[in-house]
């Protein structure tokens, strides 16, 4: 339980120092415009990819966001080649898989 009020502790100091300002970014101004932007941003598990088109308002047309196991999942196949069904968990497990991120 010290360890559970230690953590508390720690996430309401850690907002309390945040510094003032928006949390959420705003979407590249020409995607605004009716036009597409992309860009790179850092995720947990490496770098995703976000492509966004805008249709003339305020609100994104699409967005398409290609996370990091994305490509993960597509080199599975040459990193599972040669070994038993078994060895799946423990090689897959080591580059921190996450299924529900890749259909995004």
């Amino acid at each position: 339980m010290d360890e559970l009020y230690e953590s508390v502790r720690i996430i309401r100091q850690a907002i309390k120092d945040m510094p003032k300002g928006p949390v959420r970014i705003k979407p590249p101004r020409n995607a605004v415009k009716g036009k597409s932007a992309w860009a790179h941003t850092e995720d947990p598990r490496g770098e995703a990819f976000m492509y966004i088109i805008g249709n003339g308002d305020d609100h994104p047309y699409r967005l398409k966001v290609r996370s990091p196991i994305f490509c993960t999942v597509s080199a599975a196949p040459w990193m599972l080649r040669g070994y038993k069904v078994a060895d799946v968990p423990a090689i897959m497990g080591s580059v921190d898989m996450c299924l529900g991120e890749t259909d995004r």
